[in-house]
């Protein structure tokens, strides 16, 4: 459409015969008679001379028609180019773009996105809850019609290794020490917090209860529907062999579920199970192939069981701590004993929305956290660390009773974070049921 309009601007060829009408109009100019002085001869030379100058100055009829039919087509080959020039940039947009799209296809959009909206894709968490710095990104609202979580978190304590596949080796040769240390929380009814956020916040084990007793779940929902989902979005953490004096960095990660917290996991869901509790066990590893991404994927599977299932009402995600001691060449290995038997020490995170997120009902886990402590504080008094307040929600705004777990450390052996699995399960348990 362009191009019609430009051409239509452009005044009609003129025609030989226009030309020549015109020309015709327009008076030769009068020859001077010669001067009487001079000679015919030299007159005669002088009217020659005056034709040829005249002829030579005005081109003829034809010449000039050609000249204005050249200049309309050298116009019009010039129009034309520059829109091939526009046709070959749209082009080269169009592919740009859809090669980009390729690249987010390829990278997982939702993820790319949440990084853009959040500040980038480093934005998305990447280690363990207990080693974020203070830096916390945006989190999302609990409404289910909205994007993932997207936690930022940085390798602040911890070198993210490859996960072994194969059987560790006994761990008394590596180069990291284990140094065995009692860090329970001493205040009153066992509570204490490490409060990263600027909220104040009160510690009791009379906290308001936020979600119904286990029988009129069942009365809403049926006896057979699931009320715990457990699951671990760092699934490839792992202990270090059981009495060992030293690990060694190889060992914090590990795809055997045997020697992973996923074995913790286990115990503590058979031990709700045989409360009457109905629990979906999540085995996935959500750091196995792609660790930045652990959180934004856990949140998605989050969001699949709750479509699944409503009846989920808590969210427990279950983690191994590393805590490594301040002179740098050893790690804490948190640990108490109950009923002559090692138990890893264990820590409840809690999330807010400090960081930026809609994750306004943390006080509801908080509680739940508060009032499990409390419960098991009166027969285990150094069983739990401090409760850890933080800035970013750690995927806990689809519930209210969700928490983080942060059992035993790098330090532990599977088997004493198994012993204090069973343990606060039964605490777990009871809070759940309404005893």
């Amino acid at each position: 459409m362009e191009q019609e309009n430009s051409i239509a601007l452009l005044p009609p060829p003129e025609t030989a015969a226009d030309m020549e009408t015109e020309q015709k109009k327009e008076p030769l100019p009068e020859e001077s008679p010669p001067s009487e002085n001079l000679s015919a001869e030299a007159a005669d030379e002088i009217k020659p001379e005056a034709v040829c100058e005249q002829d030579a100055d005005s081109p003829s009829p034809e010449t000039a028609a050609e000249e204005k039919t050249n200049g309309n087509v050298l116009r019009y080959i010039t129009q034309a180019v520059f829109f091939a020039l526009g046709a070959f940039a749209v082009l080269i947009i169009a592919v740009t773009v859809i090669n980009g799209i390729a690249h987010l296809t390829e990278e997982g959009i939702g993820a790319i996105v949440l990084g853009e909206l959040f500040g980038g894709r480093e934005n998305i968490s990447i280690v363990s809850p207990a080693e974020e710095t203070e830096t916390t990104a945006a989190e999302e609202t609990a409404d289910l019609t909205s994007l993932p979580a997207n936690e930022h978190e940085s390798a602040a304590e911890e070198t993210v290794h490859q996960p072994q596949s194969s059987e560790p080796d006994d761990g008394n040769g590596g180069d990291v020490g284990i140094l065995s240390a009692d860090i329970s929380a001493d205040g009153a009814y066992g509570l204490s917090l490490i409060n990263e956020t600027p909220y104040e916040v009160s510690l009791s084990p009379h906290s308001d209860r936020a979600i119904p007793p286990l029988s009129e779940l069942y009365a809403e929902f049926g006896e057979d529907a699931p009320v715990v989902l457990i699951l671990h979005t760092h699934g490839t953490e792992s202990y270090a062999k059981n009495g060992a004096s030293h690990t060694s960095e190889s060992e914090y990660r590990s795809l055997n579920s045997e020697k992973n917290i996923l074995a913790v996991g286990e115990a503590l869901a058979e031990t709700l199970r045989g409360m009457g509790i109905n629990v979906l066990f999540c085995e996935e590893m959500f750091d196995a192939e792609d660790f930045t991404l652990a959180y934004y994927n856990a949140s998605l599977k989050i969001r699949e069981y709750l479509k699944e299932y409503p009846s989920i009402s808590y969210i427990f995600d279950l983690h191994r701590d590393s805590i490594p001691y301040a002179d740098g060449g050893k790690t804490i290995r948190p640990v108490t004993e109950i009923d002559g038997e090692a138990c890893a020490q264990v820590m409840f995170v809690v999330g807010t929305d400090h960081g930026g997120s809609g994750h306004t009902g943390w006080g509801d886990n908080f509680n739940l956290a508060c009032r499990v402590q409390g419960r098991l504080h009166s027969e285990h008094q150094n069983l739990m660390r401090p409760i850890n307040l933080r800035s970013a929600s750690f995927n806990q705004q689809y519930t209210k009773g969700s928490l983080l777990l942060e059992m035993g450390a790098v330090g532990s052996s599977v088997e004493e974070a198994c012993a204090a699995a069973r343990i606060i399960g039964q605490a777990i348990g009871e809070e759940i049921i309404g005893e």
